[in-house]
C-alpha cells in the first residue's frame, strides 16, 4: 500500500474538521444529555465490546431483557421499609394522625363533649347519633390518608436512597463518573404499591392491625427492583438515536467541562420486541486526534484519523504511547473497558478517563466520514482513484487529452459547416462551450478543468452540460459552496421548464434545505409530480417532434449555408455593385429604358448565366433562327427521339399524297383474321365474293380428291363459317370501307389488299402522331414534311445546345427580363435574337451585362437574416425531446415506492443514503443540485456513484473540501476562475500542526518513490505550507509539475490549494471560457485589460452598448462634512441613498447592488438603510445587496455602486490595506488584493457608480486609482464620440448622412420614434478580436439602431456598404486587403452574436433599390426593418 495518498488524506480530514487552527468547534464529544447513553453501569457489557473490537469482530450484538441489569434486591428493600415501619412511620405515629383529626369533631357545633370527655351527640336523637358516627369514620380516614402519606414519602425517599447508594457503589467499584438515566419508575412504582394500600386501608379496625397489615404486605409484594436494563435503557434511547449519527464512543479527555472520545466507531440500531440489535456498518474506527491536539500538547500526535479495524490496534497503540509519554504512566488505557482517571501532574494537560456509551451526534459533518471510508480502504489495499490521480501527477502521467478533443471538433464542427453555428442542446452554444461537450463526451476525461472568467456564461454552460447528461441518461449533480451559484442555475433550469409545461414542475432536486426552491426533494418527489411526468410522457408525440425537429433543423442549416456562401464572394460582390453602379447610370440616360429598368423586380429564381453565355459564345443561337422558347421544350423532350423523327420524314415522303390520309379506325389486324385469310387465299378462288363463295370454290383439282390430298368438306366449311362470323365483321367492314366497296362484293383478294391498306394506316397514323406534337407549337400548324424534316435536321446538328439547364436559365431570364428584353427586339417566341447580346451594339451589350449584375446581386448583397426565434424554434424542440427523456426518468418512480419511502425518511433525519437508493435518486431525476456538504451528508462515499459532477466557483474553495466530492463521480467538470478574489489562500494555520502532518506526507512521498529529500528542501516546503500570508502575501497558487530532484511542487497538496489550481495538475482536458455576456465593454474594460489579457485570456466581448456612455459610467463627487467614523463615511451614503431613491423614483426596475471597500462602511451603510428604506420591497424588487468587496464574488447587479470611504483630509481610513500599494508585494494579477479590483469591477452589467469624496489622482498610491483613471478616461474619451444624440452635426461623410436621413424616413422609426435609438458612428471592431479589428472595411458605416418597450430591447447593427462613395472604377476595390479569414471571421461572429439575440443588417445602393413602380428607398429600408424586427 502507497502512504502518500493515505497521509495526503489524513491532513485533507484533520483540516477539514479543524482548519487547524482549533478555534473550531470539534462536534465529536460526549455532550452528556440525553443524547449521550452511557454504558459504564455494564462492565459486562464494556468488556464485550472492546473484545471485540480488538479482534476485529464486527459481527452485531443482540441484546435481550435481563442480559444485562442492576437489580436492587428485595432483601434490602425489607429491611429498609421495615425500619420505616418501625420508626417514622410506626403505630404511634398512625395513633397521632388519627388523634389529631378525631380533635378536629370539637370544632362541630353539631357535637359536644360528654362526661369523660369523649365526643357526644349535642342532641340526644337517633338524627345526631348516626352523624357522630359519620363524623368518627371520616376523621379516622382522613388520619390514614394524612399517615399515608407519610409513608410514601418516605418509601419513595427510600426508593432514591437506595438507588443512588446503589449507583454511588458501581461508580466506586467500577472508576466511573457518569452513568445512564434508570430505567426503574420509581414515582409509578410507588403508585402501584400505594394503590393497593388504599384497599387495605379501606378495612381498617386498629392501629396494630394496619401496621400489621402493611408489614404482611411489604413482604409479599416486594421483589427484586430492575432499576437498570440494558436492553430497555437502549429501548428508551432510540428516539434520541434517529436525530443524528450513532456512534459508540470510547473513553474521554476531560477539561473545563468539555469530555471528547479517544475513539469511536459508527453503530446502527434496530429494535424488535425481544430483542435490540447494535451493529457496526463501516469496517473503519475513527481516532479523535484533533481533539487530541485541541489540547495542545508537547508533540502533534498525527496518527490517521480514521482506520479499519484490522489496522486500529496499531494506530491506537501509537496513541497510548503518545498519552504515555505526556503524562509519564506506563499503565495500558485505550484499549482496556475502565482504568482509573489518568491526570498530568502539574495539571498542565487535561484528564483521560474511562468511559464507553453510545453519542448521538447531529450537524454532522460527513466530509470527515468520507476521509475515513477512503482511507480505511487503503488500508484493505483498496486504494481507488484518488492513488491513481497522485501517482498519475507524481509520474508526470495525467493522460491528457486536449488534442483529440480539439480534432473531433474540427471534424464535427468545420469552419464551413452550419453546424458550428447551431447547437445540438436546448441552448446556443459558442466554441469554447461546443469543446467542453466534446470533452465531456469522451469518457476518459474523468477531470475537464473549465476557466470561467467573469460574465462568460458558466451558469449557460452547466445547464447545457445538465441538458447533455440528460439527453445521455447520465446521472448528473451540481455543487457550488456558493449558494447563490446554485440559485441561479435552479432557476435556469426551472424557467426552462416552465417554457414548456409552465403550470408543471421539473424533475430537478435541490438538496439544500431553508433555499426556498420549489425543487426541494419532498415537492420533487411528490406522487403528484411523479403523476404528472407520467402523463405527459403518455401524451408525447415523438414522430411529430421529431418531424419538426428535422424541418426546423433543416431550415436553419439553409439560412447559415447562404451566410457562409456569401463570406465566400463578398469581393466579387463589392466589385460587382460599383459596376452596377457605373452601367446602370449610363442606361438610365435613355429615358424609356430608365423606366424599365426601375420596372424590373427582383428575381424570384437564380439564372445560370453561365449556360446561356456558353450557348451564346458558341454561335448556336443563330442556329435556332426562328424557334421559341415553347418549341425548345418541346425540341428538348425530343431530344432522344430526333434520328426517329428525321426517319419517319423520309419514310411518309416516300409514300403516296394519296395514301398519307389513309386512316381506320381499327388498332390493329387480328393475327387470327390474317391467319384465316392465308388460308382462304390458299383453299379458294380469290375472284369469288365473299357472299356467294361456297365449298364448291375449292382450288383443289380432281387428282388431289382422287389421291385424298384435297383437304375435307367440313374443313372448308368451318374456314367460310369463320370468315362470315362476327369475331371478323368490323375487320370485313373496315376493308370495304377503305376500298370504298359494298361488304358483299368484296372478294378474297380485296381482302388481302385492304388488310395491307390497314396495315400502312396503322403505321402513318404513329409517324403522324410523332410529328402533329411538333405541328400544334405555334407557327407550325401548315408544315409539310420537308419543312419539318429540315427543322430536325438542324437541331440534330446542334442536339448537344438542348439541355434542361439552358431551358430553365432562359426560361427564367424572360420570366424576370422579358419586358426589358423586348425593348430590343428580343422574345422567347424567337430565340435566334438572342445572338444580338453577341453583337457590337453597345446599349444591348451593356443591358445584357446589366442584367447579369443585377440578378447577381439580388442573390448575394441582401444578407440573409437569421433571427433568434428561427434558433429558439429549434432549441425549443431539442428540449422538448430532452424533457420527455426527463419525464420517462420520473415516472420511473412509480418502481421504486419502497425506496421513495426510505429516501424521504433519511434525507428529514439527515442519514445518508444506501447504495441503491442513491442509484435510484441520481437515476429518476434530471438533475440535483446541493451544496458540498449536502452531498456528503446524504449519499455514500463510493466512487463512480454519479456519473457527472459538476462544480462550480472552484477557484474560492480548497481541494480538502472537494476531494471527496470529486471521487464519487465518474467525470467531474471544474469551472472557476483564478484571478477573481477567494478566501483559500489567505486560510491562515497553526504552523504547528501544519508542520507536523506535511512532514509526513514528506516521508511518505520519499517511501514511495524511494528517493531521498533533504533537510534543505524538507524545511523549505514545510516552511512555504505552514507559514502565515499577511494580507500582501496572499497570493493565489499556479499548478505545479512535479521536478526531479525537488520537491516544492508537493505544495499542491496544500489544503490552500484550490480546488481549481489541483484539479488543473490532474486535469484530462483544460479550457476557458472567453466570450463575455454579462456588462456592456466599457465595464468589463479594465479586468479585461489589466487581468486577463495579460494572462492571455483575452475577453470577447458579446454585451454591445445600447444606451449613452453617461449612463453606464458616473461618478458622484462627494463633498464630506465630516460625518465619519474609522472606515465609515456618511456622506457617501447619504449620495447612494438619494441617487438610487431618485432613480427608483423614475422607474427603475432592475437589480441594485452595493460594493463598499471596508466591512465597517458595509456594517453602517446597513444600518442607515433600514432605518432609510423599506429594505424588504428594495431586496424583493431590486434584489439590493450591500458587500464588502472581499464577499462579493459570483455575484450580479444591473447596476452597482461603489463607495470607497477614504478621504485623506479627514483621514478616515486607508485603501492601502485593501489595494495593492503600487510596487508593492501585493502589486501583481495573482494577488488577492489584487483580485478584489478584479472581481469588484465586474459586477456590474449596465451601469458603474462611483461614489468618492477625493479626486482621483488621491487614489494614485494603490492600484485603486489605476482602475479610477481607467474608468474616467473612458467616459471622457467616449462621451466625445458617443453620438446617441442625433445631431447630424456628427456626421462624417455624406454616406452617414444619407443612411441616417433614411431611417428617419421609415414609417418604422416614425411611429415608434419615442421607443427607437440611432446611434451613428457605432464602432463595432471593439466587439470584434483585436487582429481583425483593422480589416474593416473604411467604406463601411455602422449604425446601432435599438427599440427598447415594455422593458424589452432590441438591437439592430446597420452596416452600410457606402460603395458608390469611395469608388467610381470596379478595378480599384482590387486595391484593397479582402483577407478571407477576416470576411470568414465576420461571418462567424455575426451569426455568433445573432445566435445571443443581436440583429445584423447590411444595405448597400444595390439592395436599397425600389422593388416597385413609385417605391422610394425609404419604404424599401422600411420593409427590411420590419422584417429585422419580426413586424414589431
Amino acid at each position: 500500500m502507497r502512504r502518500l495518498p493515505k497521509e495526503i488524506l489524513n491532513y485533507f480530514a484533520t483540516y477539514t474538521e479543524t482548519r487547524f487552527n482549533f478555534r473550531r468547534l470539534i462536534n465529536y464529544k460526549w455532550t452528556n444529555d440525553e443524547l449521550t447513553l452511557d454504558l459504564s453501569l455494564f462492565p459486562s457489557f464494556q468488556a464485550l465490546l472492546i473484545q471485540k473490537i480488538r479482534e476485529g469482530d464486527l459481527s452485531p450484538l443482540r441484546i435481550k431483557q435481563n442480559d444485562y441489569t442492576i437489580i436492587m434486591g428485595k432483601e434490602s428493600l425489607l429491611m429498609e421499609i421495615e425500619v420505616i415501619l418501625n420508626k417514622r412511620c410506626n403505630k404511634d405515629f398512625l395513633e397521632k394522625c388519627l388523634i389529631d383529626e378525631y380533635a378536629r369533631l370539637d370544632q362541630n357545633k353539631v357535637l359536644g363533649k360528654g362526661q369523660s370527655s369523649g365526643i357526644v351527640p349535642a342532641e340526644d336523637n337517633p338524627e345526631s347519633s348516626e352523624l357522630l358516627e359519620r363524623h368518627k369514620a371520616s376523621a379516622a380516614k382522613e388520619g390514614l390518608r394524612i399517615y399515608n402519606l407519610s409513608l410514601r414519602r418516605e418509601f419513595e425517599k427510600m426508593l432514591n436512597k437506595l438507588q443512588d447508594r446503589i449507583v454511588q457503589q458501581k461508580k466506586e467499584e467500577l472508576n466511573i463518573e457518569y452513568t445512564p438515566s434508570a430505567i426503574f419508575g420509581i414515582a409509578n412504582y410507588v403508585n402501584q404499591k400505594f394503590e393497593k394500600i388504599k384497599t387495605i386501608g379501606s378495612t381498617f379496625t386498629s392501629s396494630d392491625v394496619y401496621i400489621n397489615a402493611l408489614s404482611h404486605y411489604f413482604e409479599d409484594a416486594i421483589d427484586d427492583i430492575v432499576i437498570y436494563d440494558l436492553y430497555y435503557n437502549l429501548h428508551k434511547y432510540a428516539d434520541f438515536a434517529k436525530l443524528g449519527t450513532l456512534y459508540l464512543f470510547f473513553h474521554m479527555l476531560t477539561s473545563k467541562g468539555e469530555a471528547y472520545p479517544l475513539y469511536f466507531i459508527e453503530a446502527e440500531y434496530r429494535a424488535s420486541g425481544s430483542e435490540v440489535t447494535l451493529s457496526f456498518p463501516r469496517n473503519l474506527m475513527l481516532l479523535n486526534t484533533p481533539a487530541v491536539n485541541y489540547f495542545k500538547y508537547d508533540s502533534v500526535l498525527t496518527v490517521p484519523r480514521a482506520s479499519s479495524i484490522a489496522a486500529m490496534n496499531a494506530h491506537l497503540g501509537a496513541m497510548e504511547t503518545f498519552f504515555q509519554t505526556q503524562y509519564g504512566f506506563q499503565t495500558p488505557c485505550i484499549m482496556e473497558p475502565s482504568f482509573r482517571r489518568i491526570t498530568h501532574a502539574d495539571n498542565k494537560f487535561p484528564s483521560i478517563n474511562s468511559r464507553i456509551g453510545l453519542q448521538t451526534i447531529t450537524n454532522e459533518d460527513k466530509r470527515l466520514l468520507d476521509y475515513s471510508e477512503l482511507m480505511t480502504r487503503m488500508e484493505m489495499n483498496e486504494e481507488g482513484r484518488f492513488s491513481d490521480f497522485i501517482d498519475q501527477y507524481v509520474q508526470g502521467t495525467v493522460p491528457n487529452h486536449q488534442e483529440e478533443v480539439d480534432r473531433r471538433y474540427l471534424e464535427r464542427y468545420s469552419f464551413k459547416s452550419p453546424q458550428r453555428y447551431m447547437s445540438e442542446s436546448p441552448l446556443p452554444l459558442n466554441t469554447s462551450q461546443k469543446r467542453i461537450l466534446l470533452a465531456l463526451a469522451h469518457e476518459k476525461n474523468h477531470i475537464i478543468v473549465v476557466d470561467g472568467p467573469p460574465g462568460t456564461g458558466k451558469s449557460h454552460t452547466i445547464a447545457a452540460l445538465t441538458y447533455w447528461a440528460n439527453e445521455n441518461n447520465k446521472s448528473v449533480v451540481i455543487t457550488s459552496h456558493k449558494q447563490e451559484a446554485l440559485d441561479v442555475i435552479d432557476r435556469m433550469l426551472t424557467d426552462k421548464f416552465k417554457s414548456l409545461h409552465p403550470q408543471a414542475k421539473p424533475s430537478i432536486i435541490r438538496m439544500d434545505r431553508e433555499t426556498g426552491s420549489a425543487n426541494n426533494l419532498q415537492n420533487t418527489l411528490q406522487n403528484s409530480v411523479v403523476g404528472a411526468a407520467n402523463e405527459r410522457a403518455l401524451e408525447y408525440n415523438r414522430q411529430a417532434v421529431e418531424n419538426d425537429e428535422r424541418k426546423q433543423g433543416s431550415s436553419l442549416i439553409r439560412k447559415i449555408e447562404d451566410r457562409l456562401r456569401q463570406s465566400g464572394c463578398y469581393e466579387e460582390t463589392v466589385q460587382k455593385i460599383i459596376r452596377f453602379d457605373s452601367i446602370d447610370q449610363a442606361l438610365t440616360q435613355e429615358p424609356e429604358l430608365a423606366a424599365l429598368l426601375e420596372g424590373i423586380r427582383q428575381p424570384q429564381e437564380q439564372i445560370d448565366f453561365e449556360v446561356i453565355n456558353d450557348l451564346l459564345a458558341s454561335g448556336a443561337m443563330q442556329g435556332f433562327g426562328d424557334i421559341s422558347l415553347e418549341e425548345y421544350a418541346y425540341l428538348l423532350s425530343q431530344k432522344q427521339r430526333i434520328p426517329d423523327i428525321l426517319n419517319t420524314c423520309e419514310k411518309l415522303n416516300r409514300i403516296p399524297e394519296a395514301d398519307r390520309r389513309l386512316q381506320t379506325s381499327l388498332e390493329e389486324v387480328p393475327s387470327d383474321f390474317s391467319s384465316l385469310l392465308d388460308k382462304l387465299k390458299t383453299h379458294f378462288k380469290d375472284s369469288i365474293k365473299v357472299s356467294a363463295i361456297t365449298t364448291k370454290h375449292s382450288t383443289a383439282g380432281f387428282f388431289q380428291k382422287l389421291l385424298g390430298k384435297a383437304p375435307k368438306e367440313e374443313d372448308l366449311k368451318a374456314l367460310l363459317d369463320a370468315l362470315t362470323s362476327l369475331q371478323f365483321s368490323n375487320v370485313v367492314k373496315e376493308i370495304a370501307r377503305i376500298l370504298n366497296k359494298e361488304k358483299e362484293d368484296i372478294t378474297i383478294y380485296d381482302l388481302a389488299i385492304g388488310v395491307g391498306k390497314i396495315r400502312l394506316a396503322l403505321s402513318l397514323r404513329r409517324d403522324q402522331d410523332l410529328l402533329a406534337s411538333y405541328r400544334l407549337l405555334p407557327g407550325n400548324q401548315n408544315k409539310d414534311i420537308s419543312d419539318i424534316y429540315e427543322a430536325f435536321r438542324r437541331l440534330d446538328n446542334a442536339k448537344e445546345r438542348l439541355s434542361p439547364e439552358v431551358y430553365q436559365a432562359l426560361r427564367s431570364l424572360f420570366k424576370t427580363y422579358g419586358t426589358l428584353l423586348e425593348h430590343f427586339g428580343i422574345t422567347e417566341k424567337r430565340l435566334g435574337d438572342l445572338a444580338k447580346f453577341s453583337g457590337h451594339d453597345e446599349q444591348v451589350s451593356s443591358t445584357w451585362l446589366w442584367i447579369q449584375l443585377h440578378s447577381y446581386l439580388a442573390w448575394h448583397s441582401h444578407t440573409p437574416a437569421l433571427h433568434l426565434t428561427d434558433m429558439n424554434s429549434y432549441y425549443q424542440l431539442k428540449q422538448k425531446e430532452i424533457e420527455h427523456l426527463n419525464d420517462q426518468r420520473l415516472k420511473n418512480l412509480n418502481n421504486h415506492l419502497g425506496e421513495m419511502a426510505r429516501i424521504k425518511v433519511s434525507y428529514d433525519g439527515g442519514k445518508r443514503l444506501s447504495i441503491d437508493e442513491s442509484k435510484v435518486l441520481l437515476e429518476s431525476v434530471s438533475c440535483i443540485i446541493a451544496e458540498p456538504g449536502t452531498i456528503s451528508r446524504h449519499f455514500p462515499m463510493e466512487e463512480g456513484l454519479i456519473d457527472v459532477l459538476i462544480i462550480d466557483e472552484a477557484s474560492q474553495v480548497s481541494i480538502a473540501d472537494s476531494i471527496s466530492l470529486i471521487l464519487r463521480a465518474k467525470q467531474v467538470v471544474i469551472f472557476g476562475d483564478e484571478y477573481q478574489y477567494g478566501a483559500v489562500s489567505a486560510t491562515n494555520v497553526s504552523a504547528r500542526y501544519s508542520t507536523s502532518y506535511f512532514s509526513k506526507i514528506i516521508s511518505a512521498f520519499a517511501d514511495d518513490y524511494h528517493t531521498t529529500v533533504s533537510a534543505a528542501a524538507e524545511k523549505e516546503l514545510i516552511d512555504e505550507v505552514s507559514r502565515e500570508n499577511p494580507p500582501d502575501e496572499q497570493m493565489i497558487d499556479i499548478p505545479l509539475k512535479p521536478e526531479p530532484g525537488k520537491i516544492l511542487w508537493l505544495k499542491t497538496f496544500d489544503i490552500r490549494t484550490s480546488t481549481l489550481t489541483f484539479a488543473k495538475a490532474i486535469a484530462n482536458y483544460t479550457t476557458s471560457l472567453k466570450e463575455h455576456f454579462r456588462s456592456f465593454t466599457e465595464i468589463i474594460g479594465y479586468s479585461n485589460d489589466h487581468f486577463y489579457k495579460e494572462a492571455q485570456m483575452e475577453l470577447i466581448i458579446n454585451r454591445i452598448r445600447t444606451k449613452p456612455i453617461g449612463e453606464v459610467l458616473a461618478f458622484i463627487h462627494v463633498h464630506t462634512q465630516g460625518k465619519a467614523g474609522p472606515n465609515t463615511n456618511l456622506d457617501e451614503i447619504e449620495a447612494i441613498a438619494t441617487d438610487m431613491k431618485q432613480r427608483v423614483d423614475h422607474g427603475f426596475r432592475g437589480t441594485i447592488g452595493i460594493i463598499t471597500s471596508f466591512k465597517e462602511q458595509q456594517a453602517r451603510m446597513e444600518q442607515s438603510f433600514n432605518e432609510r428604506f423599506n429594505m424588504a420591497a428594495l431586496r424583493r424588487d431590486h434584489k439590493l445587496s450591500i458587500w464588502f468587496v472581499g464577499d462579493v464574488q459570483g455575484e450580479e447587479r444591473d447596476i452597482v455602486y461603489y463607495s470607497f470611504v477614504e478621504d485623506k483630509e479627514i483621514q478616515n481610513a486607508n485603501l492601502a490595506t485593501i489595494y495593492p500599494v503600487l510596487g508593492g508585494t501585493a502589486d501583481t494579477i495573482r494577488s488577492l488584493k489584487m483580485q478584489r479590483l478584479n472581481v469588484g469591477f465586474s459586477r456590474a452589467k449596465d451601469t458603474m457608480v462611483f461614489v468618492m469624496s477625493q479626486p482621483v489622482e488621491q487614489f494614485s498610491n494603490t492600484r485603486l486609482g489605476d482602475a479610477l483613471k481607467h474608468y474616467q478616461q473612458t467616459l471622457e474619451t467616449t462621451m466625445q464620440n458617443d453620438f446617441f444624440i442625433e445631431d447630424e452635426a456628427v456626421f462624417e461623410s455624406p454616406m452617414e448622412k444619407k443612411l441616417y436621413a433614411l431611417l428617419l424616413e421609415t414609417g418604422f422609426v416614425k411611429q415608434r420614434r419615442e421607443y427607437v435609438k440611432i446611434i451613428p458612428q457605432f464602432d463595432i471592431g471593439r466587439y470584434l478580436a483585436a487582429e481583425y479589428g483593422a480589416s474593416i472595411p473604411k467604406y463601411r458605416a455602422d449604425f446601432l439602431l435599438t427599440y427598447a418597450k415594455g422593458g424589452k430591447e432590441e438591437t439592430l447593427i446597420l452596416e452600410y456598404d457606402g460603395l458608390e462613395y469611395h469608388f467610381k472604377n470596379p478595378q480599384d476595390v482590387t486595391s484593397l486587403n479582402f483577407s478571407q479569414s477576416y470576411l470568414d471571421y465576420d461571418t462567424a461572429r455575426q451569426l455568433e452574436l445573432e445566435g445571443y439575440g443581436y440583429r445584423f443588417l447590411r444595405i448597400n445602393k444595390f439592395n436599397l433599390r425600389p422593388q416597385t413602380p413609385g417605391q422610394t428607398q425609404a419604404e424599401v429600408l422600411n420593409r427590411m426593418l420590419e422584417k429585422s424586427f419580426d413586424g414589431l
